[in-house]
């Protein structure tokens, strides 16, 4: 079940459908049953005491939420088709974001200090996209799988590579990384064949030159680690 307004809500089960809209909530930590649609509400997990954001199961959806103060993820999904997009994630304890599975979609979202990763993913043909990540302890966004899309994303003031990632066929397109915790050139690093990684922008704001860059020739198993200025 879902609780009302102002309330603690809970929903456990491997099926039926879910929705959630427009409250203010003191603390959530479950799985959604499938088909779960979850939009515009305010969740602040620090005065509940609450471990984890939001679970999100196969098919649902995540939309226009603020999680703060996750103790752990802000949102967690597990499975095929999942959509989380336009919502706000302020200081995580661990992963803005982390999931797994396939064709899930990740847009338009805001990450602010997570404890950890932006965003961590496991799973194929995943669309990230339009996403801003800042204040990262690690990588702003790392996944593992085949045929994952990385696209128009803001990542600035991590601590490590900015975008990194293990799979064939990765698009690495059109990023900024601002305040890298590596060296600009290498603020990219996909090892997979045949990723296309090309008009990624790193710079540091303390110098007004941009690395404008792209990927080693051939799509070497060393893929974007190989940068090179354009």
């Amino acid at each position: 079940s879902l609780t009302g307004e102002n309330g603690t809500g809970r929903s456990t089960g491997s099926g039926g459908t879910a929705t959630r809209a427009n409250s203010i909530i003191s603390g959530i930590d479950f799985d959604l049953c499938v088909e779960a649609v979850i939009t515009n509400n305010y969740i602040d997990l620090l005065s509940a005491g609450t471990a984890a954001g939001y679970g999100v199961n196969e098919p649902g959806t995540l939309i226009g939420n603020t999680i703060k103060d996750a103790g752990n993820y802000g949102v967690r999904f597990a499975g095929n088709g999942v959509k989380i997009s336009d919502n706000k994630i302020i200081s995580p304890g661990s992963r803005g974001i982390w999931g797994s599975g396939s064709n899930a979609v990740i847009s338009g979202n805001t990450i602010v200090d997570p404890g950890y990763k932006g965003i961590d993913l496991t799973g194929s043909n995943i669309v990230v996209e339009g996403n801003v990540l800042t204040g990262i302890v690690n990588s702003g966004i790392s996944f593992t799988g085949d045929g994952v899309s990385i696209t128009g994303n803001l990542v600035r003031d991590n601590s490590s590579t900015a975008i990194a990632g293990t799979g064939s066929d990765a698009v690495v397109v059109g990023n900024m990384l601002i305040d890298p915790g590596v060296a600009l050139a290498e603020a990219v690093n996909i090892s997979g064949q045949r990723p296309t990684c090309i008009g990624n922008t790193s710079r540091n704001t303390l110098d007004a030159t941009d690395v404008v860059f792209v990927c080693g020739e051939g799509g070497a198993s060393a893929g974007c680690a190989a940068d090179t200025a354009a």
